[in-house]
């Protein structure tokens, strides 16, 4: 390996109700993206859908909590998962300081789709997010890795939807272990 190492994966998903009556899995069974092992480019969990829940009190009677101001619910996004996933990815690992400290460049591509159906019944995929990243590899037994990732569209200065700004990754990445 001393020329270096290149990775490639590809994974796909795809998850129907069995259910015929219903239309979207349980949360438990939909597929989630977006952090050190899927897609690095984008904060844990948050590759596709999203959706506001209500924000309850930590203690009893666990009422909604409000806005001071104008009373209203306050709300937060989550990631709600869908039914289908695909994620690619391109790594390419290089010693830099003898087999102890390995640097790499990588390439992130996926999406997390809600359903695999539009409302009249024709597949509706949106987009595949890309992402394009560097990190650093400490070798001590267990790979520790320090990574960071930015979207091609953010690199290029292309236009990006509000949920693109909000999910994108917004620190650094450390996680142990190769993600495949």
């Amino acid at each position: 390996a001393q020329a270096g190492v290149l990775s490639l994966t590809a994974r796909l998903g795809v998850a129907k109700p069995t259910d015929s009556a219903s239309e979207d899995l349980p949360l438990s069974e939909r597929f989630f993206a977006g952090g050190p092992f899927t897609h690095r480019g984008v904060e844990p969990d948050e590759l596709g859908p999203m959706g506001l829940v209500p924000l309850r009190a930590s203690t009893p009677p666990y009422d909604y909590q409000r806005d001071p101001v104008t009373g209203e619910i306050l709300t937060r996004q989550v990631p709600m998962g869908g039914q289908g996933l695909v994620l690619l990815n391109a790594e390419y690992r290089f010693p830099l300081l003898g087999q102890s400290v390995w640097g790499e460049v990588f390439c992130d591509a996926g999406q997390v789709y809600q359903s695999l159906k539009r409302q009249d019944g024709q597949p509706f995929l949106p987009p595949l997010r890309t992402s394009l990243g560097l990190g650093l590899i400490f070798k001590l037994g267990l790979p520790i890795k320090v990574e960071y990732a930015a979207d091609v569209k953010r690199i290029l200065g292309r236009p990006r939807s509000q949920s693109d700004r909000d999910t994108q990754l917004k620190s650094l990445l450390i996680s142990a272990g190769f993600q495949f």
